[in-house]
């Protein structure tokens, strides 16, 4: 690189809104018919662009029947189906309810949401008449609605129409008052309302409403004592609903408790037979706020993942198929979304959870278990911002381990995407020989993320990887979404893949790159400003070294890190300065030229682009003269 300025901003917010990954599904028996059938998650509708066949918002009190079979590999047989549905900015305070169609409209709700913002619940619900599932909302909002799985008649899942059996405002369930704090609800379930005698758990959907202040709502086994991790988080105020993973008591009875006096709705959705169940005691995985599972402090800026251990955690087994998570969002700085997804996959285009600045949010998720027991949760926040995480493991379900990734190449990922972490990365590298016998020492120091303290998406830069040279690249590219070729294009045109590159000279001793002094490389009274593959200039990157010097997979991390902020739109300033066009996010070429001549389209980048294309076209790395082995 030869020339940069250093200005550090923000990922702009995505486009539109990310779906939402596998939620509320039950602890299964682990017979062989147990599991749920899962599928990637898709999107089944979309009123915002007709996906689903439902163009313009949903009209206040309008039902509209959702194919939810025949489609998105839910075959027809299907009986019931794990869904999340959206309300997308509706025009005023309501509520969202989905019940099979054909069955009669229940007096329940899934999704309470206030007018203009984005709010999601989680949906286990019967499939209907002609595999349809409706919908009707309480007000005209634009609804989303994914499915992550499905049921057949061999699972011991038995869909219900939903059935309200607390209500404390009305004095259903319970007397006509709001719950106080600390007491307890005891509510029966096996037995009621259609749950068979051998019901183990229930999935049912839990809602407070007009809470005296911030708190949360906790559902476990009356015969059992009350876990420390909730189900629930809400503000004061406000109704917010959650599915909750109903354990029951050796009675059939499941216990509701709160942390501040609120009303308590507890809408059944279906029960699971018994047989060898696989609930398991609530255990809170992660924590930011205290350091479990993760170091203490605040995530994203904009956008950070932790690695959760799953297996072997409060009875967990080792080769777990699904862990059923309840994932909460709280004291976040601004708006965004949490994923959860297993650790060996690329990160999903879809979400858990919408986070919104200031309030706790919570929602259930079924996650696929990585193969090594992990699962990943990452929090991404629009522009720049911090939120805690946290994560109880409720349960899990029995499954096949992961099928290995078919091998694929890196292509550059769409503004506001969600960027893989180096573990998903390392996963996903294909092997590849070494062709630059001078790389091996520094290709095999991994590198680490020593508090770079920069606005995101540097406090990303950890190069934790180590392999051959392409393997390097590879990983970066998945890293950074930036395709596999342009990046072996651009460092053979920077360093020819030699890391011993040195570039830049200057008899200026107080910008000698790390580790060089005038005249201890070559000429006399000079020294290099820029090293290594991708040239990174020591005199506007200083906050990169050693680390850069000493890591050739750092280094890498490191350069795609800049590549990144300019592909987002976060170097505004190139409009102040000369340029041949008028710089804006989303050009991935401009940002190419960028790194080499720190201008924008100017003559000297555009020129440096065309040479990257022609290594790119001749693909001069597979050629006899690049091999140095």
């Amino acid at each position: 690189m030869k020339w940069q300025r250093t200005l550090r901003s923000t990922v702009p917010r995505a486009l539109s809104l990310v779906a939402f990954p596998l939620v509320g599904m039950v602890c299964l028996p682990s017979s062989a018919h147990a599991s749920p059938h899962v599928v990637p998650p898709s999107r089944l509708l979309d009123t915002r662009d007709a996906t689903g066949g439902h163009k313009g918002r949903l009209a206040a009190g309008e039902t509209f029947q959702l194919a939810v079979t025949d489609v998105a590999d839910v075959p027809a047989n299907a009986t019931a189906v794990a869904l999340n549905v959206t309300a997308v900015s509706p025009v005023g305070d309501g509520f969202l309810s989905a019940w099979p169609c054909g069955g009669p409209e229940p007096a329940t709700s899934n999704l309470n949401f206030v007018g203009g913002q984005i709010v999601a619940n989680s949906v286990m619900v019967g499939v209907g008449t002609n595999g349809r599932v409706c919908l009707k909302s309480s007000v005209a909002t634009d609804v989303l609605t994914d499915v992550s799985a499905w049921f057949d008649g061999t699972s011991p899942f038995a869909p219900l129409a939903p059935d309200r059996l607390v209500d404390t405002r009305s004095g259903v369930g319970f007397a006509a008052r709001k719950l106080n704090a600390g007491e307890v609800l005891t509510v029966p379930i096996r037995g009621q309302r259609g749950v068979g005698g051998d019901a183990v758990a229930a999935v049912v959907n839990l809602t407070a409403t007009a809470p005296d202040g911030e708190g949360f709502l906790t559902a476990y086994p009356c015969d059992q004592a009350i876990p420390t991790s909730s189900n629930l988080n809400f503000d004061g105020g406000r109704t917010v609903p959650n599915a909750v993973v109903a354990t029951l008591a050796g009675n059939g009875s499941m216990c509701v408790t709160t942390s501040v006096a609120t009303d308590v709705l507890v809408d059944l959705m279906g029960w699971m037979h018994g047989g060898e169940s696989t609930p398991v005691k609530p255990v809170r995985l992660l924590d930011t706020r205290s350091g479990i599972g993760a170091p203490r402090g605040f995530m994203a800026a904009p956008m950070s993942t932790a690695v959760v251990s799953v297996a072997g955690q409060s009875g967990v087994p080792g080769g777990t198929g699904l862990a059923i998570l309840n994932v909460t969002a709280t004291g976040a700085s601004g708006d965004g979304f949490a994923t959860a997804f297993p650790c060996d996959r690329p990160q999903p285009n879809t979400s858990t959870l919408n986070i919104v600045r200031g309030r706790n949010v919570a929602n259930l998720a079924v996650v696929p278990v990585a193969n090594d027991g992990t699962v990943c949760i990452s929090a991404q926040i629009y522009g720049s911002g911090s939120v805690h995480l946290v994560a109880d493991v409720m349960g899990w379900l029995p499954g096949p381990a992961l099928a290995a990734l078919a091998p694929t190449r890196f292509a550059t990922l769409p503004l506001g995407a969600p960027l893989p972490s180096s573990e998903q990365c390392a996963a996903r590298v294909r092997s590849a020989p070494e062709n630059k016998r001078m790389n091996v020492a520094r290709n095999s120091v991994r590198g680490s993320n020593h508090n770079l303290g920069d606005p995101a998406p540097f406090g990303r830069v950890d190069g934790n990887f180590s392999g051959t040279t392409d393997e390097l690249l590879q990983w970066v590219s998945c890293k950074w979404g930036l395709d596999e070729d342009i990046v072996r294009g651009l460092m053979a045109k920077e360093s020819w893949w030699r890391d011993n590159t040195l570039g830049d000279l200057t008899g200026d001793s107080s910008v000698c790159a790390y580790g060089h002094t005038i005249g201890s490389d070559g000429p006399a009274g000079v020294c290099p400003q820029s090293i290594g593959l991708a040239q990174i200039n020591y005199q506007y990157y200083k906050d990169g070294f050693p680390a850069a010097a000493e890591s050739n997979a750092y280094h890498l991390d490191y350069a795609l890190a800049v590549w990144r902020s300019c592909y987002e739109g976060a170097y505004t300033w190139l409009n102040s300065v000369d340029k041949g066009a008028t710089y804006g996010a989303g050009d991935a070429w401009g940002c190419v030229g960028f790194w080499n001549a720190g201008r924008w389209h100017t003559a000297k980048g555009d020129g440096y682009v065309a040479d990257v294309k022609e290594y790119i076209n001749q693909r001069i790395w597979e050629q006899p003269r690049f091999q140095e082995t």
